[in-house]
């Protein structure tokens, strides 16, 4: 099953996955000048370069989101040491996409 998804309608190519250190979805463009780099694989994705997500407001809909950088690589998912949730300098399974949470 897949790992990532396609945003319907995203013009850039937005790419979507369940941050399993987050618990919520991060998305990435993947086309134009400031598109990441994807294999193309929806079941085993890798995308270049990290993804550094920062807390935003936890206004509705969003929840509050720590820190997060990562490296997703043949479906798998890097935490880097400056992640502030429990999966920091851990390399964990991409979880399958179900949609946004």
């Amino acid at each position: 099953m897949a790992k990532v998804a396609l945003e319907v309608g995203s013009s850039d190519g937005r790419l979507m996955f369940h941050c399993p250190g987050c618990e919520q979805a991060h998305s990435v463009p993947t086309r134009g000048a400031q598109g990441w780099y994807w294999n193309g694989l929806f079941d085993s994705p890798s995308l270049s370069p990290s993804i550094l997500v920062y807390p935003h407001d936890s206004s509705p809909p969003f929840k509050p989101q720590p820190r997060c950088h990562s490296f997703v690589t043949d479906g798998r998912i890097r935490f880097m040491a400056d992640c502030e949730h429990a999966l920091k300098n851990q390399t964990v399974d991409l979880p399958e996409w179900e949609g946004i949470r």
